[in-house]
């Protein structure tokens, strides 16, 4: 699932915050190379489809983004999740 999220990353204009090799396979995180604005984009993703991604955290704040792909999250929800955002990136 985290590779999911990182070629996602990657064919939606960002990169992956860690280099390849060194990615976890529990939470992808994930540069905010398209400035999106994390707070506004959770909000959306609470009103609307009752999902939630994690800021980066300390100077990371704002630059990077996470996403948890360990527990019961599913590829289903991986991947709902990812077209959340898209249409988040499109309104």
């Amino acid at each position: 699932m985290s590779q999911r999220v990182y070629d996602w990353a990657l064919e939606n204009g960002m990169t992956p915050f860690a280099e390849e090799g060194a990615r976890s396979k529990t939470v992808a995180t994930i540069n905010n190379d398209q400035n999106l604005d994390i707070p506004q984009l959770n909000a959306f993703l609470i009103d609307k489809y009752q999902m939630r991604i994690a800021n980066g955290y300390g100077d990371l704040k704002g630059k990077t983004f996470r996403i948890a792909t360990m527990g019961e999250t599913s590829m289903e929800d991986i991947n709902a999740l990812l077209l959340a955002i898209e249409k988040f990136i499109r309104q």
